[in-house]
């Protein structure tokens, strides 16, 4: 059988869409972040707010997820500009769903 790319791109599109929009429907109506995402957006607050060699020396976890929702923040404090807070959890949200995406 040969192999149609148009079909296979199709599908994976398809797939990424269907996988995108559980996601932020579950983005949605998360009510309650988890305990480990508090301590990812922990670490990306003080990556914005002290020297990186002490944070990265302080963590326990691997500074990927952080970096990405520190990233991340930059893009979502603009709309969300008076609760800094729930800006990190959004971007923390968002990394989340777009890492589950490319996975």
């Amino acid at each position: 059988m040969p192999l149609n790319l148009r079909s296979e791109w199709r599908w994976l599109l398809a797939l990424i869409l269907f996988a995108g929009i559980l996601r932020m429907w579950h983005l949605v109506t998360t009510e309650v972040t988890a305990r480990d995402s508090i301590h990812f957006i922990r670490i990306a607050w003080q990556l914005e707010n002290e020297p990186w060699k002490e944070v990265l020396s302080k963590a326990t976890q691997h500074p990927g997820f952080p970096f990405a929702t520190l990233g991340m923040s930059h893009l979502v404090r603009p709309i969300l500009a008076n609760d800094l807070p729930l800006a990190m959890q959004v971007s923390a949200q968002l990394v989340s769903v777009l890492a589950s995406l490319l996975i």
